[in-house]
C-alpha cells in the first residue's frame, strides 16, 4: 500500500475522531461510561498520543510530547495539534521507508514493517474511535457523523 493511500485511510479516520472530539464540551470531559473506563479526555488524548508515537515510530522521529501543555486543555485544540503533527509526520515518510523494519520488540516483541506500524496504528484509531461513539450516545448526542469519510 502506498504513503499517499495509507495517509488518506488513516485520515478518513482521524476525521471523524476529530469531529467527535470537538462535540464533548468541557463539563463533559470527566464522562466514563463504566467506573473502569477512560474518562472522555484521557480517552480522546490517548487516541491522539497513540497514533502520533505509531506514525512517528514508523518515520523515524520522535512522538510529539506537549509537556504541560497536557493539564488543562480544550480537547477539539488538543486533537487539532496532534493531527497536524501527525500530517508531518506521514509527510516524511518515504515510499521506500513503509518497508523498513521498525523495532517494536518492547511493545509488539517483533521488528515490523512500517507500513504495518501505520496499519495498526489505523486499527487502533479505528477501535477508539468505536468507544468514543458510545460514550457520545451515552452522554445525549444523536445527530453524529458517518464512521468514515470517504
Amino acid at each position: 500500500m502506498s504513503k499517499e493511500t495509507l495517509k488518506q485511510k488513516f485520515f478518513a479516520h482521524r476525521d471523524v475522531t476529530n469531529e467527535l472530539a470537538s462535540m464533548i464540551n468541557q463539563d463533559r470531559y470527566s464522562f466514563k461510561p463504566a467506573e473502569t473506563s477512560m474518562d472522555a479526555e484521557t480517552l480522546i488524548k490517548h487516541i491522539m498520543k497513540s497514533a502520533n508515537i505509531f506514525i512517528a515510530f514508523a518515520a523515524g522521529k520522535q512522538p510529539l510530547d506537549l509537556g504541560e501543555k497536557e493539564q488543562a486543555v480544550n480537547l477539539a485544540e488538543y486533537a487539532q495539534t496532534y493531527t497536524d503533527e501527525t500530517i508531518a509526520l506521514f509527510d516524511e515518510l518515504s515510499e521506500d521507508g513503509l518497508d523498513e523494519l521498525i523495532d517494536m520488540t518492547e511493545i509488539f516483541g517483533a521488528k515490523i514493517p512500517a507500513h504495518q506500524v501505520i496499519e495498526l496504528a489505523i486499527d487502533h484509531e479505528i477501535h477508539h474511535k468505536g468507544n468514543l461513539f458510545v460514550y457520545l450516545r451515552m452522554m445525549g448526542y444523536d445527530d453524529l457523523p458517518l464512521y468514515v469519510r470517504t
